[in-house]
């Protein structure tokens, strides 16, 4: 599928995985464009949404999608069912990450503009109503994306310009610690257990990935990378064994077009680097299916034995010709009784 080329731009996928939404900021505009993950093609016209649209989350349940649009300071609410948008919350300045907690009650949003004009915040917004709740939360210089922990009880904010992660208590929200990382962080993800947070340096020909252990927050490891890799976004697998992180980087004149695969028991690149699309950014992996809901067993006691059958097949032939219909029923003391009534 050919894409138009666009900047900093980031992609959701739904929870049953059948849908992904991607944020398309081509200069003058700002939409979504919905792909069906099976077909791998656009199922619907593209959703207008804010100006320079960059972070986009989905709602747990997979009904709503949260968008930044940084060039208009503000949080586009779409509605899955029908690729609408339903409401346009005022968040701070230059908006560019969002992050949706667990329990879907909350969505941060990294306000990654200058902070004389309210950036270097984040807005707290309450999903029900859709509206920004508390003061805004102060963090480092240009907060680019979010990663929130399982439990919903801590929220993880790379600041690009600060080189540190802003790690947010979410029942007092406030800044609990910071976390001095790699240069110009951009990509964050977690792994599905919580317990490690990974961090993408933006640096050119310098770019690595911090290894954030969340129990003492504290970078532990580092993922040493090629040289020239710029990473613009990473994300887990659902069985946490991969890290997928996107390479933008390059020489002058030769960029770089690749994914890396990383093993999260070693830290370490796996294999080759994997050839993608011109200046990759923003990357989501497909969820593990849910397996489906068993049907109920069937209560054999329930099932007519071969005289009721042939009782059943008698009186809904007299039925027929007399206009009476048959109902079984099943008293409380488990026998079972036949009442034949006029349809």
């Amino acid at each position: 599928m050919q894409a138009q080329p666009l900047s900093y731009q980031q992609v959701a996928i739904t929870p049953d995985g059948r849908r992904a939404y991607v944020t398309n900021a081509r200069p003058g505009t700002g939409t979504v464009l919905v792909i069906d993950t099976i077909s791998n093609a656009l199922v619907s016209s593209p959703i207008p949404v804010g100006m320079g649209p960059a972070g986009i989350a989905i709602t747990p349940e997979g009904k709503f999608a949260y968008v930044a649009n940084g060039f208009s300071s503000t949080v586009s609410v779409i509605a899955t069912a029908s690729d609408t948008v339903v409401d346009s919350i005022d968040v701070g300045f230059e908006p560019t990450g969002v992050a949706i907690t667990p329990d879907g009650k909350r969505a941060y949003v990294a306000n990654g503009g200058v902070r004389t004009l309210g950036g270097g915040t984040v807005s707290v917004i309450d999903t029900a109503t859709n509206t920004v709740v508390g003061n805004p939360i102060r963090v480092g210089d240009s907060p680019a994306f979010i990663a929130i922990t399982p439990d919903g009880k801590k929220v993880y904010v790379n600041n690009a310009n600060s080189n540190n992660v802003s790690v947010i208590d979410a029942i007092s929200q406030s800044v609990k610690t910071t976390i001095p990382v790699g240069d110009f962080p951009i990509a964050i993800a977690i792994t599905p257990d919580g317990r490690r947070i990974y961090v993408g340096d933006f640096a050119l020909h310098n770019g690595s990935i911090a290894v954030i252990d969340t129990a003492i927050d504290t970078v532990v490891t580092r993922v040493t990378l090629p040289p020239n890799s710029v990473i613009e976004g990473v994300a887990v697998t659902p069985d946490g064994t991969r890290v997928y992180a996107t390479n933008n980087g390059g020489v002058p004149g030769m960029p770089l077009e690749q994914v890396f695969a990383i093993d999260t028991a070693s830290n370490t690149v796996v294999g080759a680097p994997i050839t993608v699309g011109t200046m990759p950014e923003g990357i989501a992996i497909t969820p593990t299916p849910t397996p489906p809901t068993p049907p109920p067993p069937i209560d054999p006691s329930a099932i007519p034995t071969l005289s009721e059958w042939g009782l059943i097949m008698l009186i809904g032939f007299l039925g027929m010709a007399s206009g009476y219909c048959l109902e079984k029923q099943r008293n409380t003391s488990g026998s079972t009784g036949f009442l034949v009534g006029r349809d």
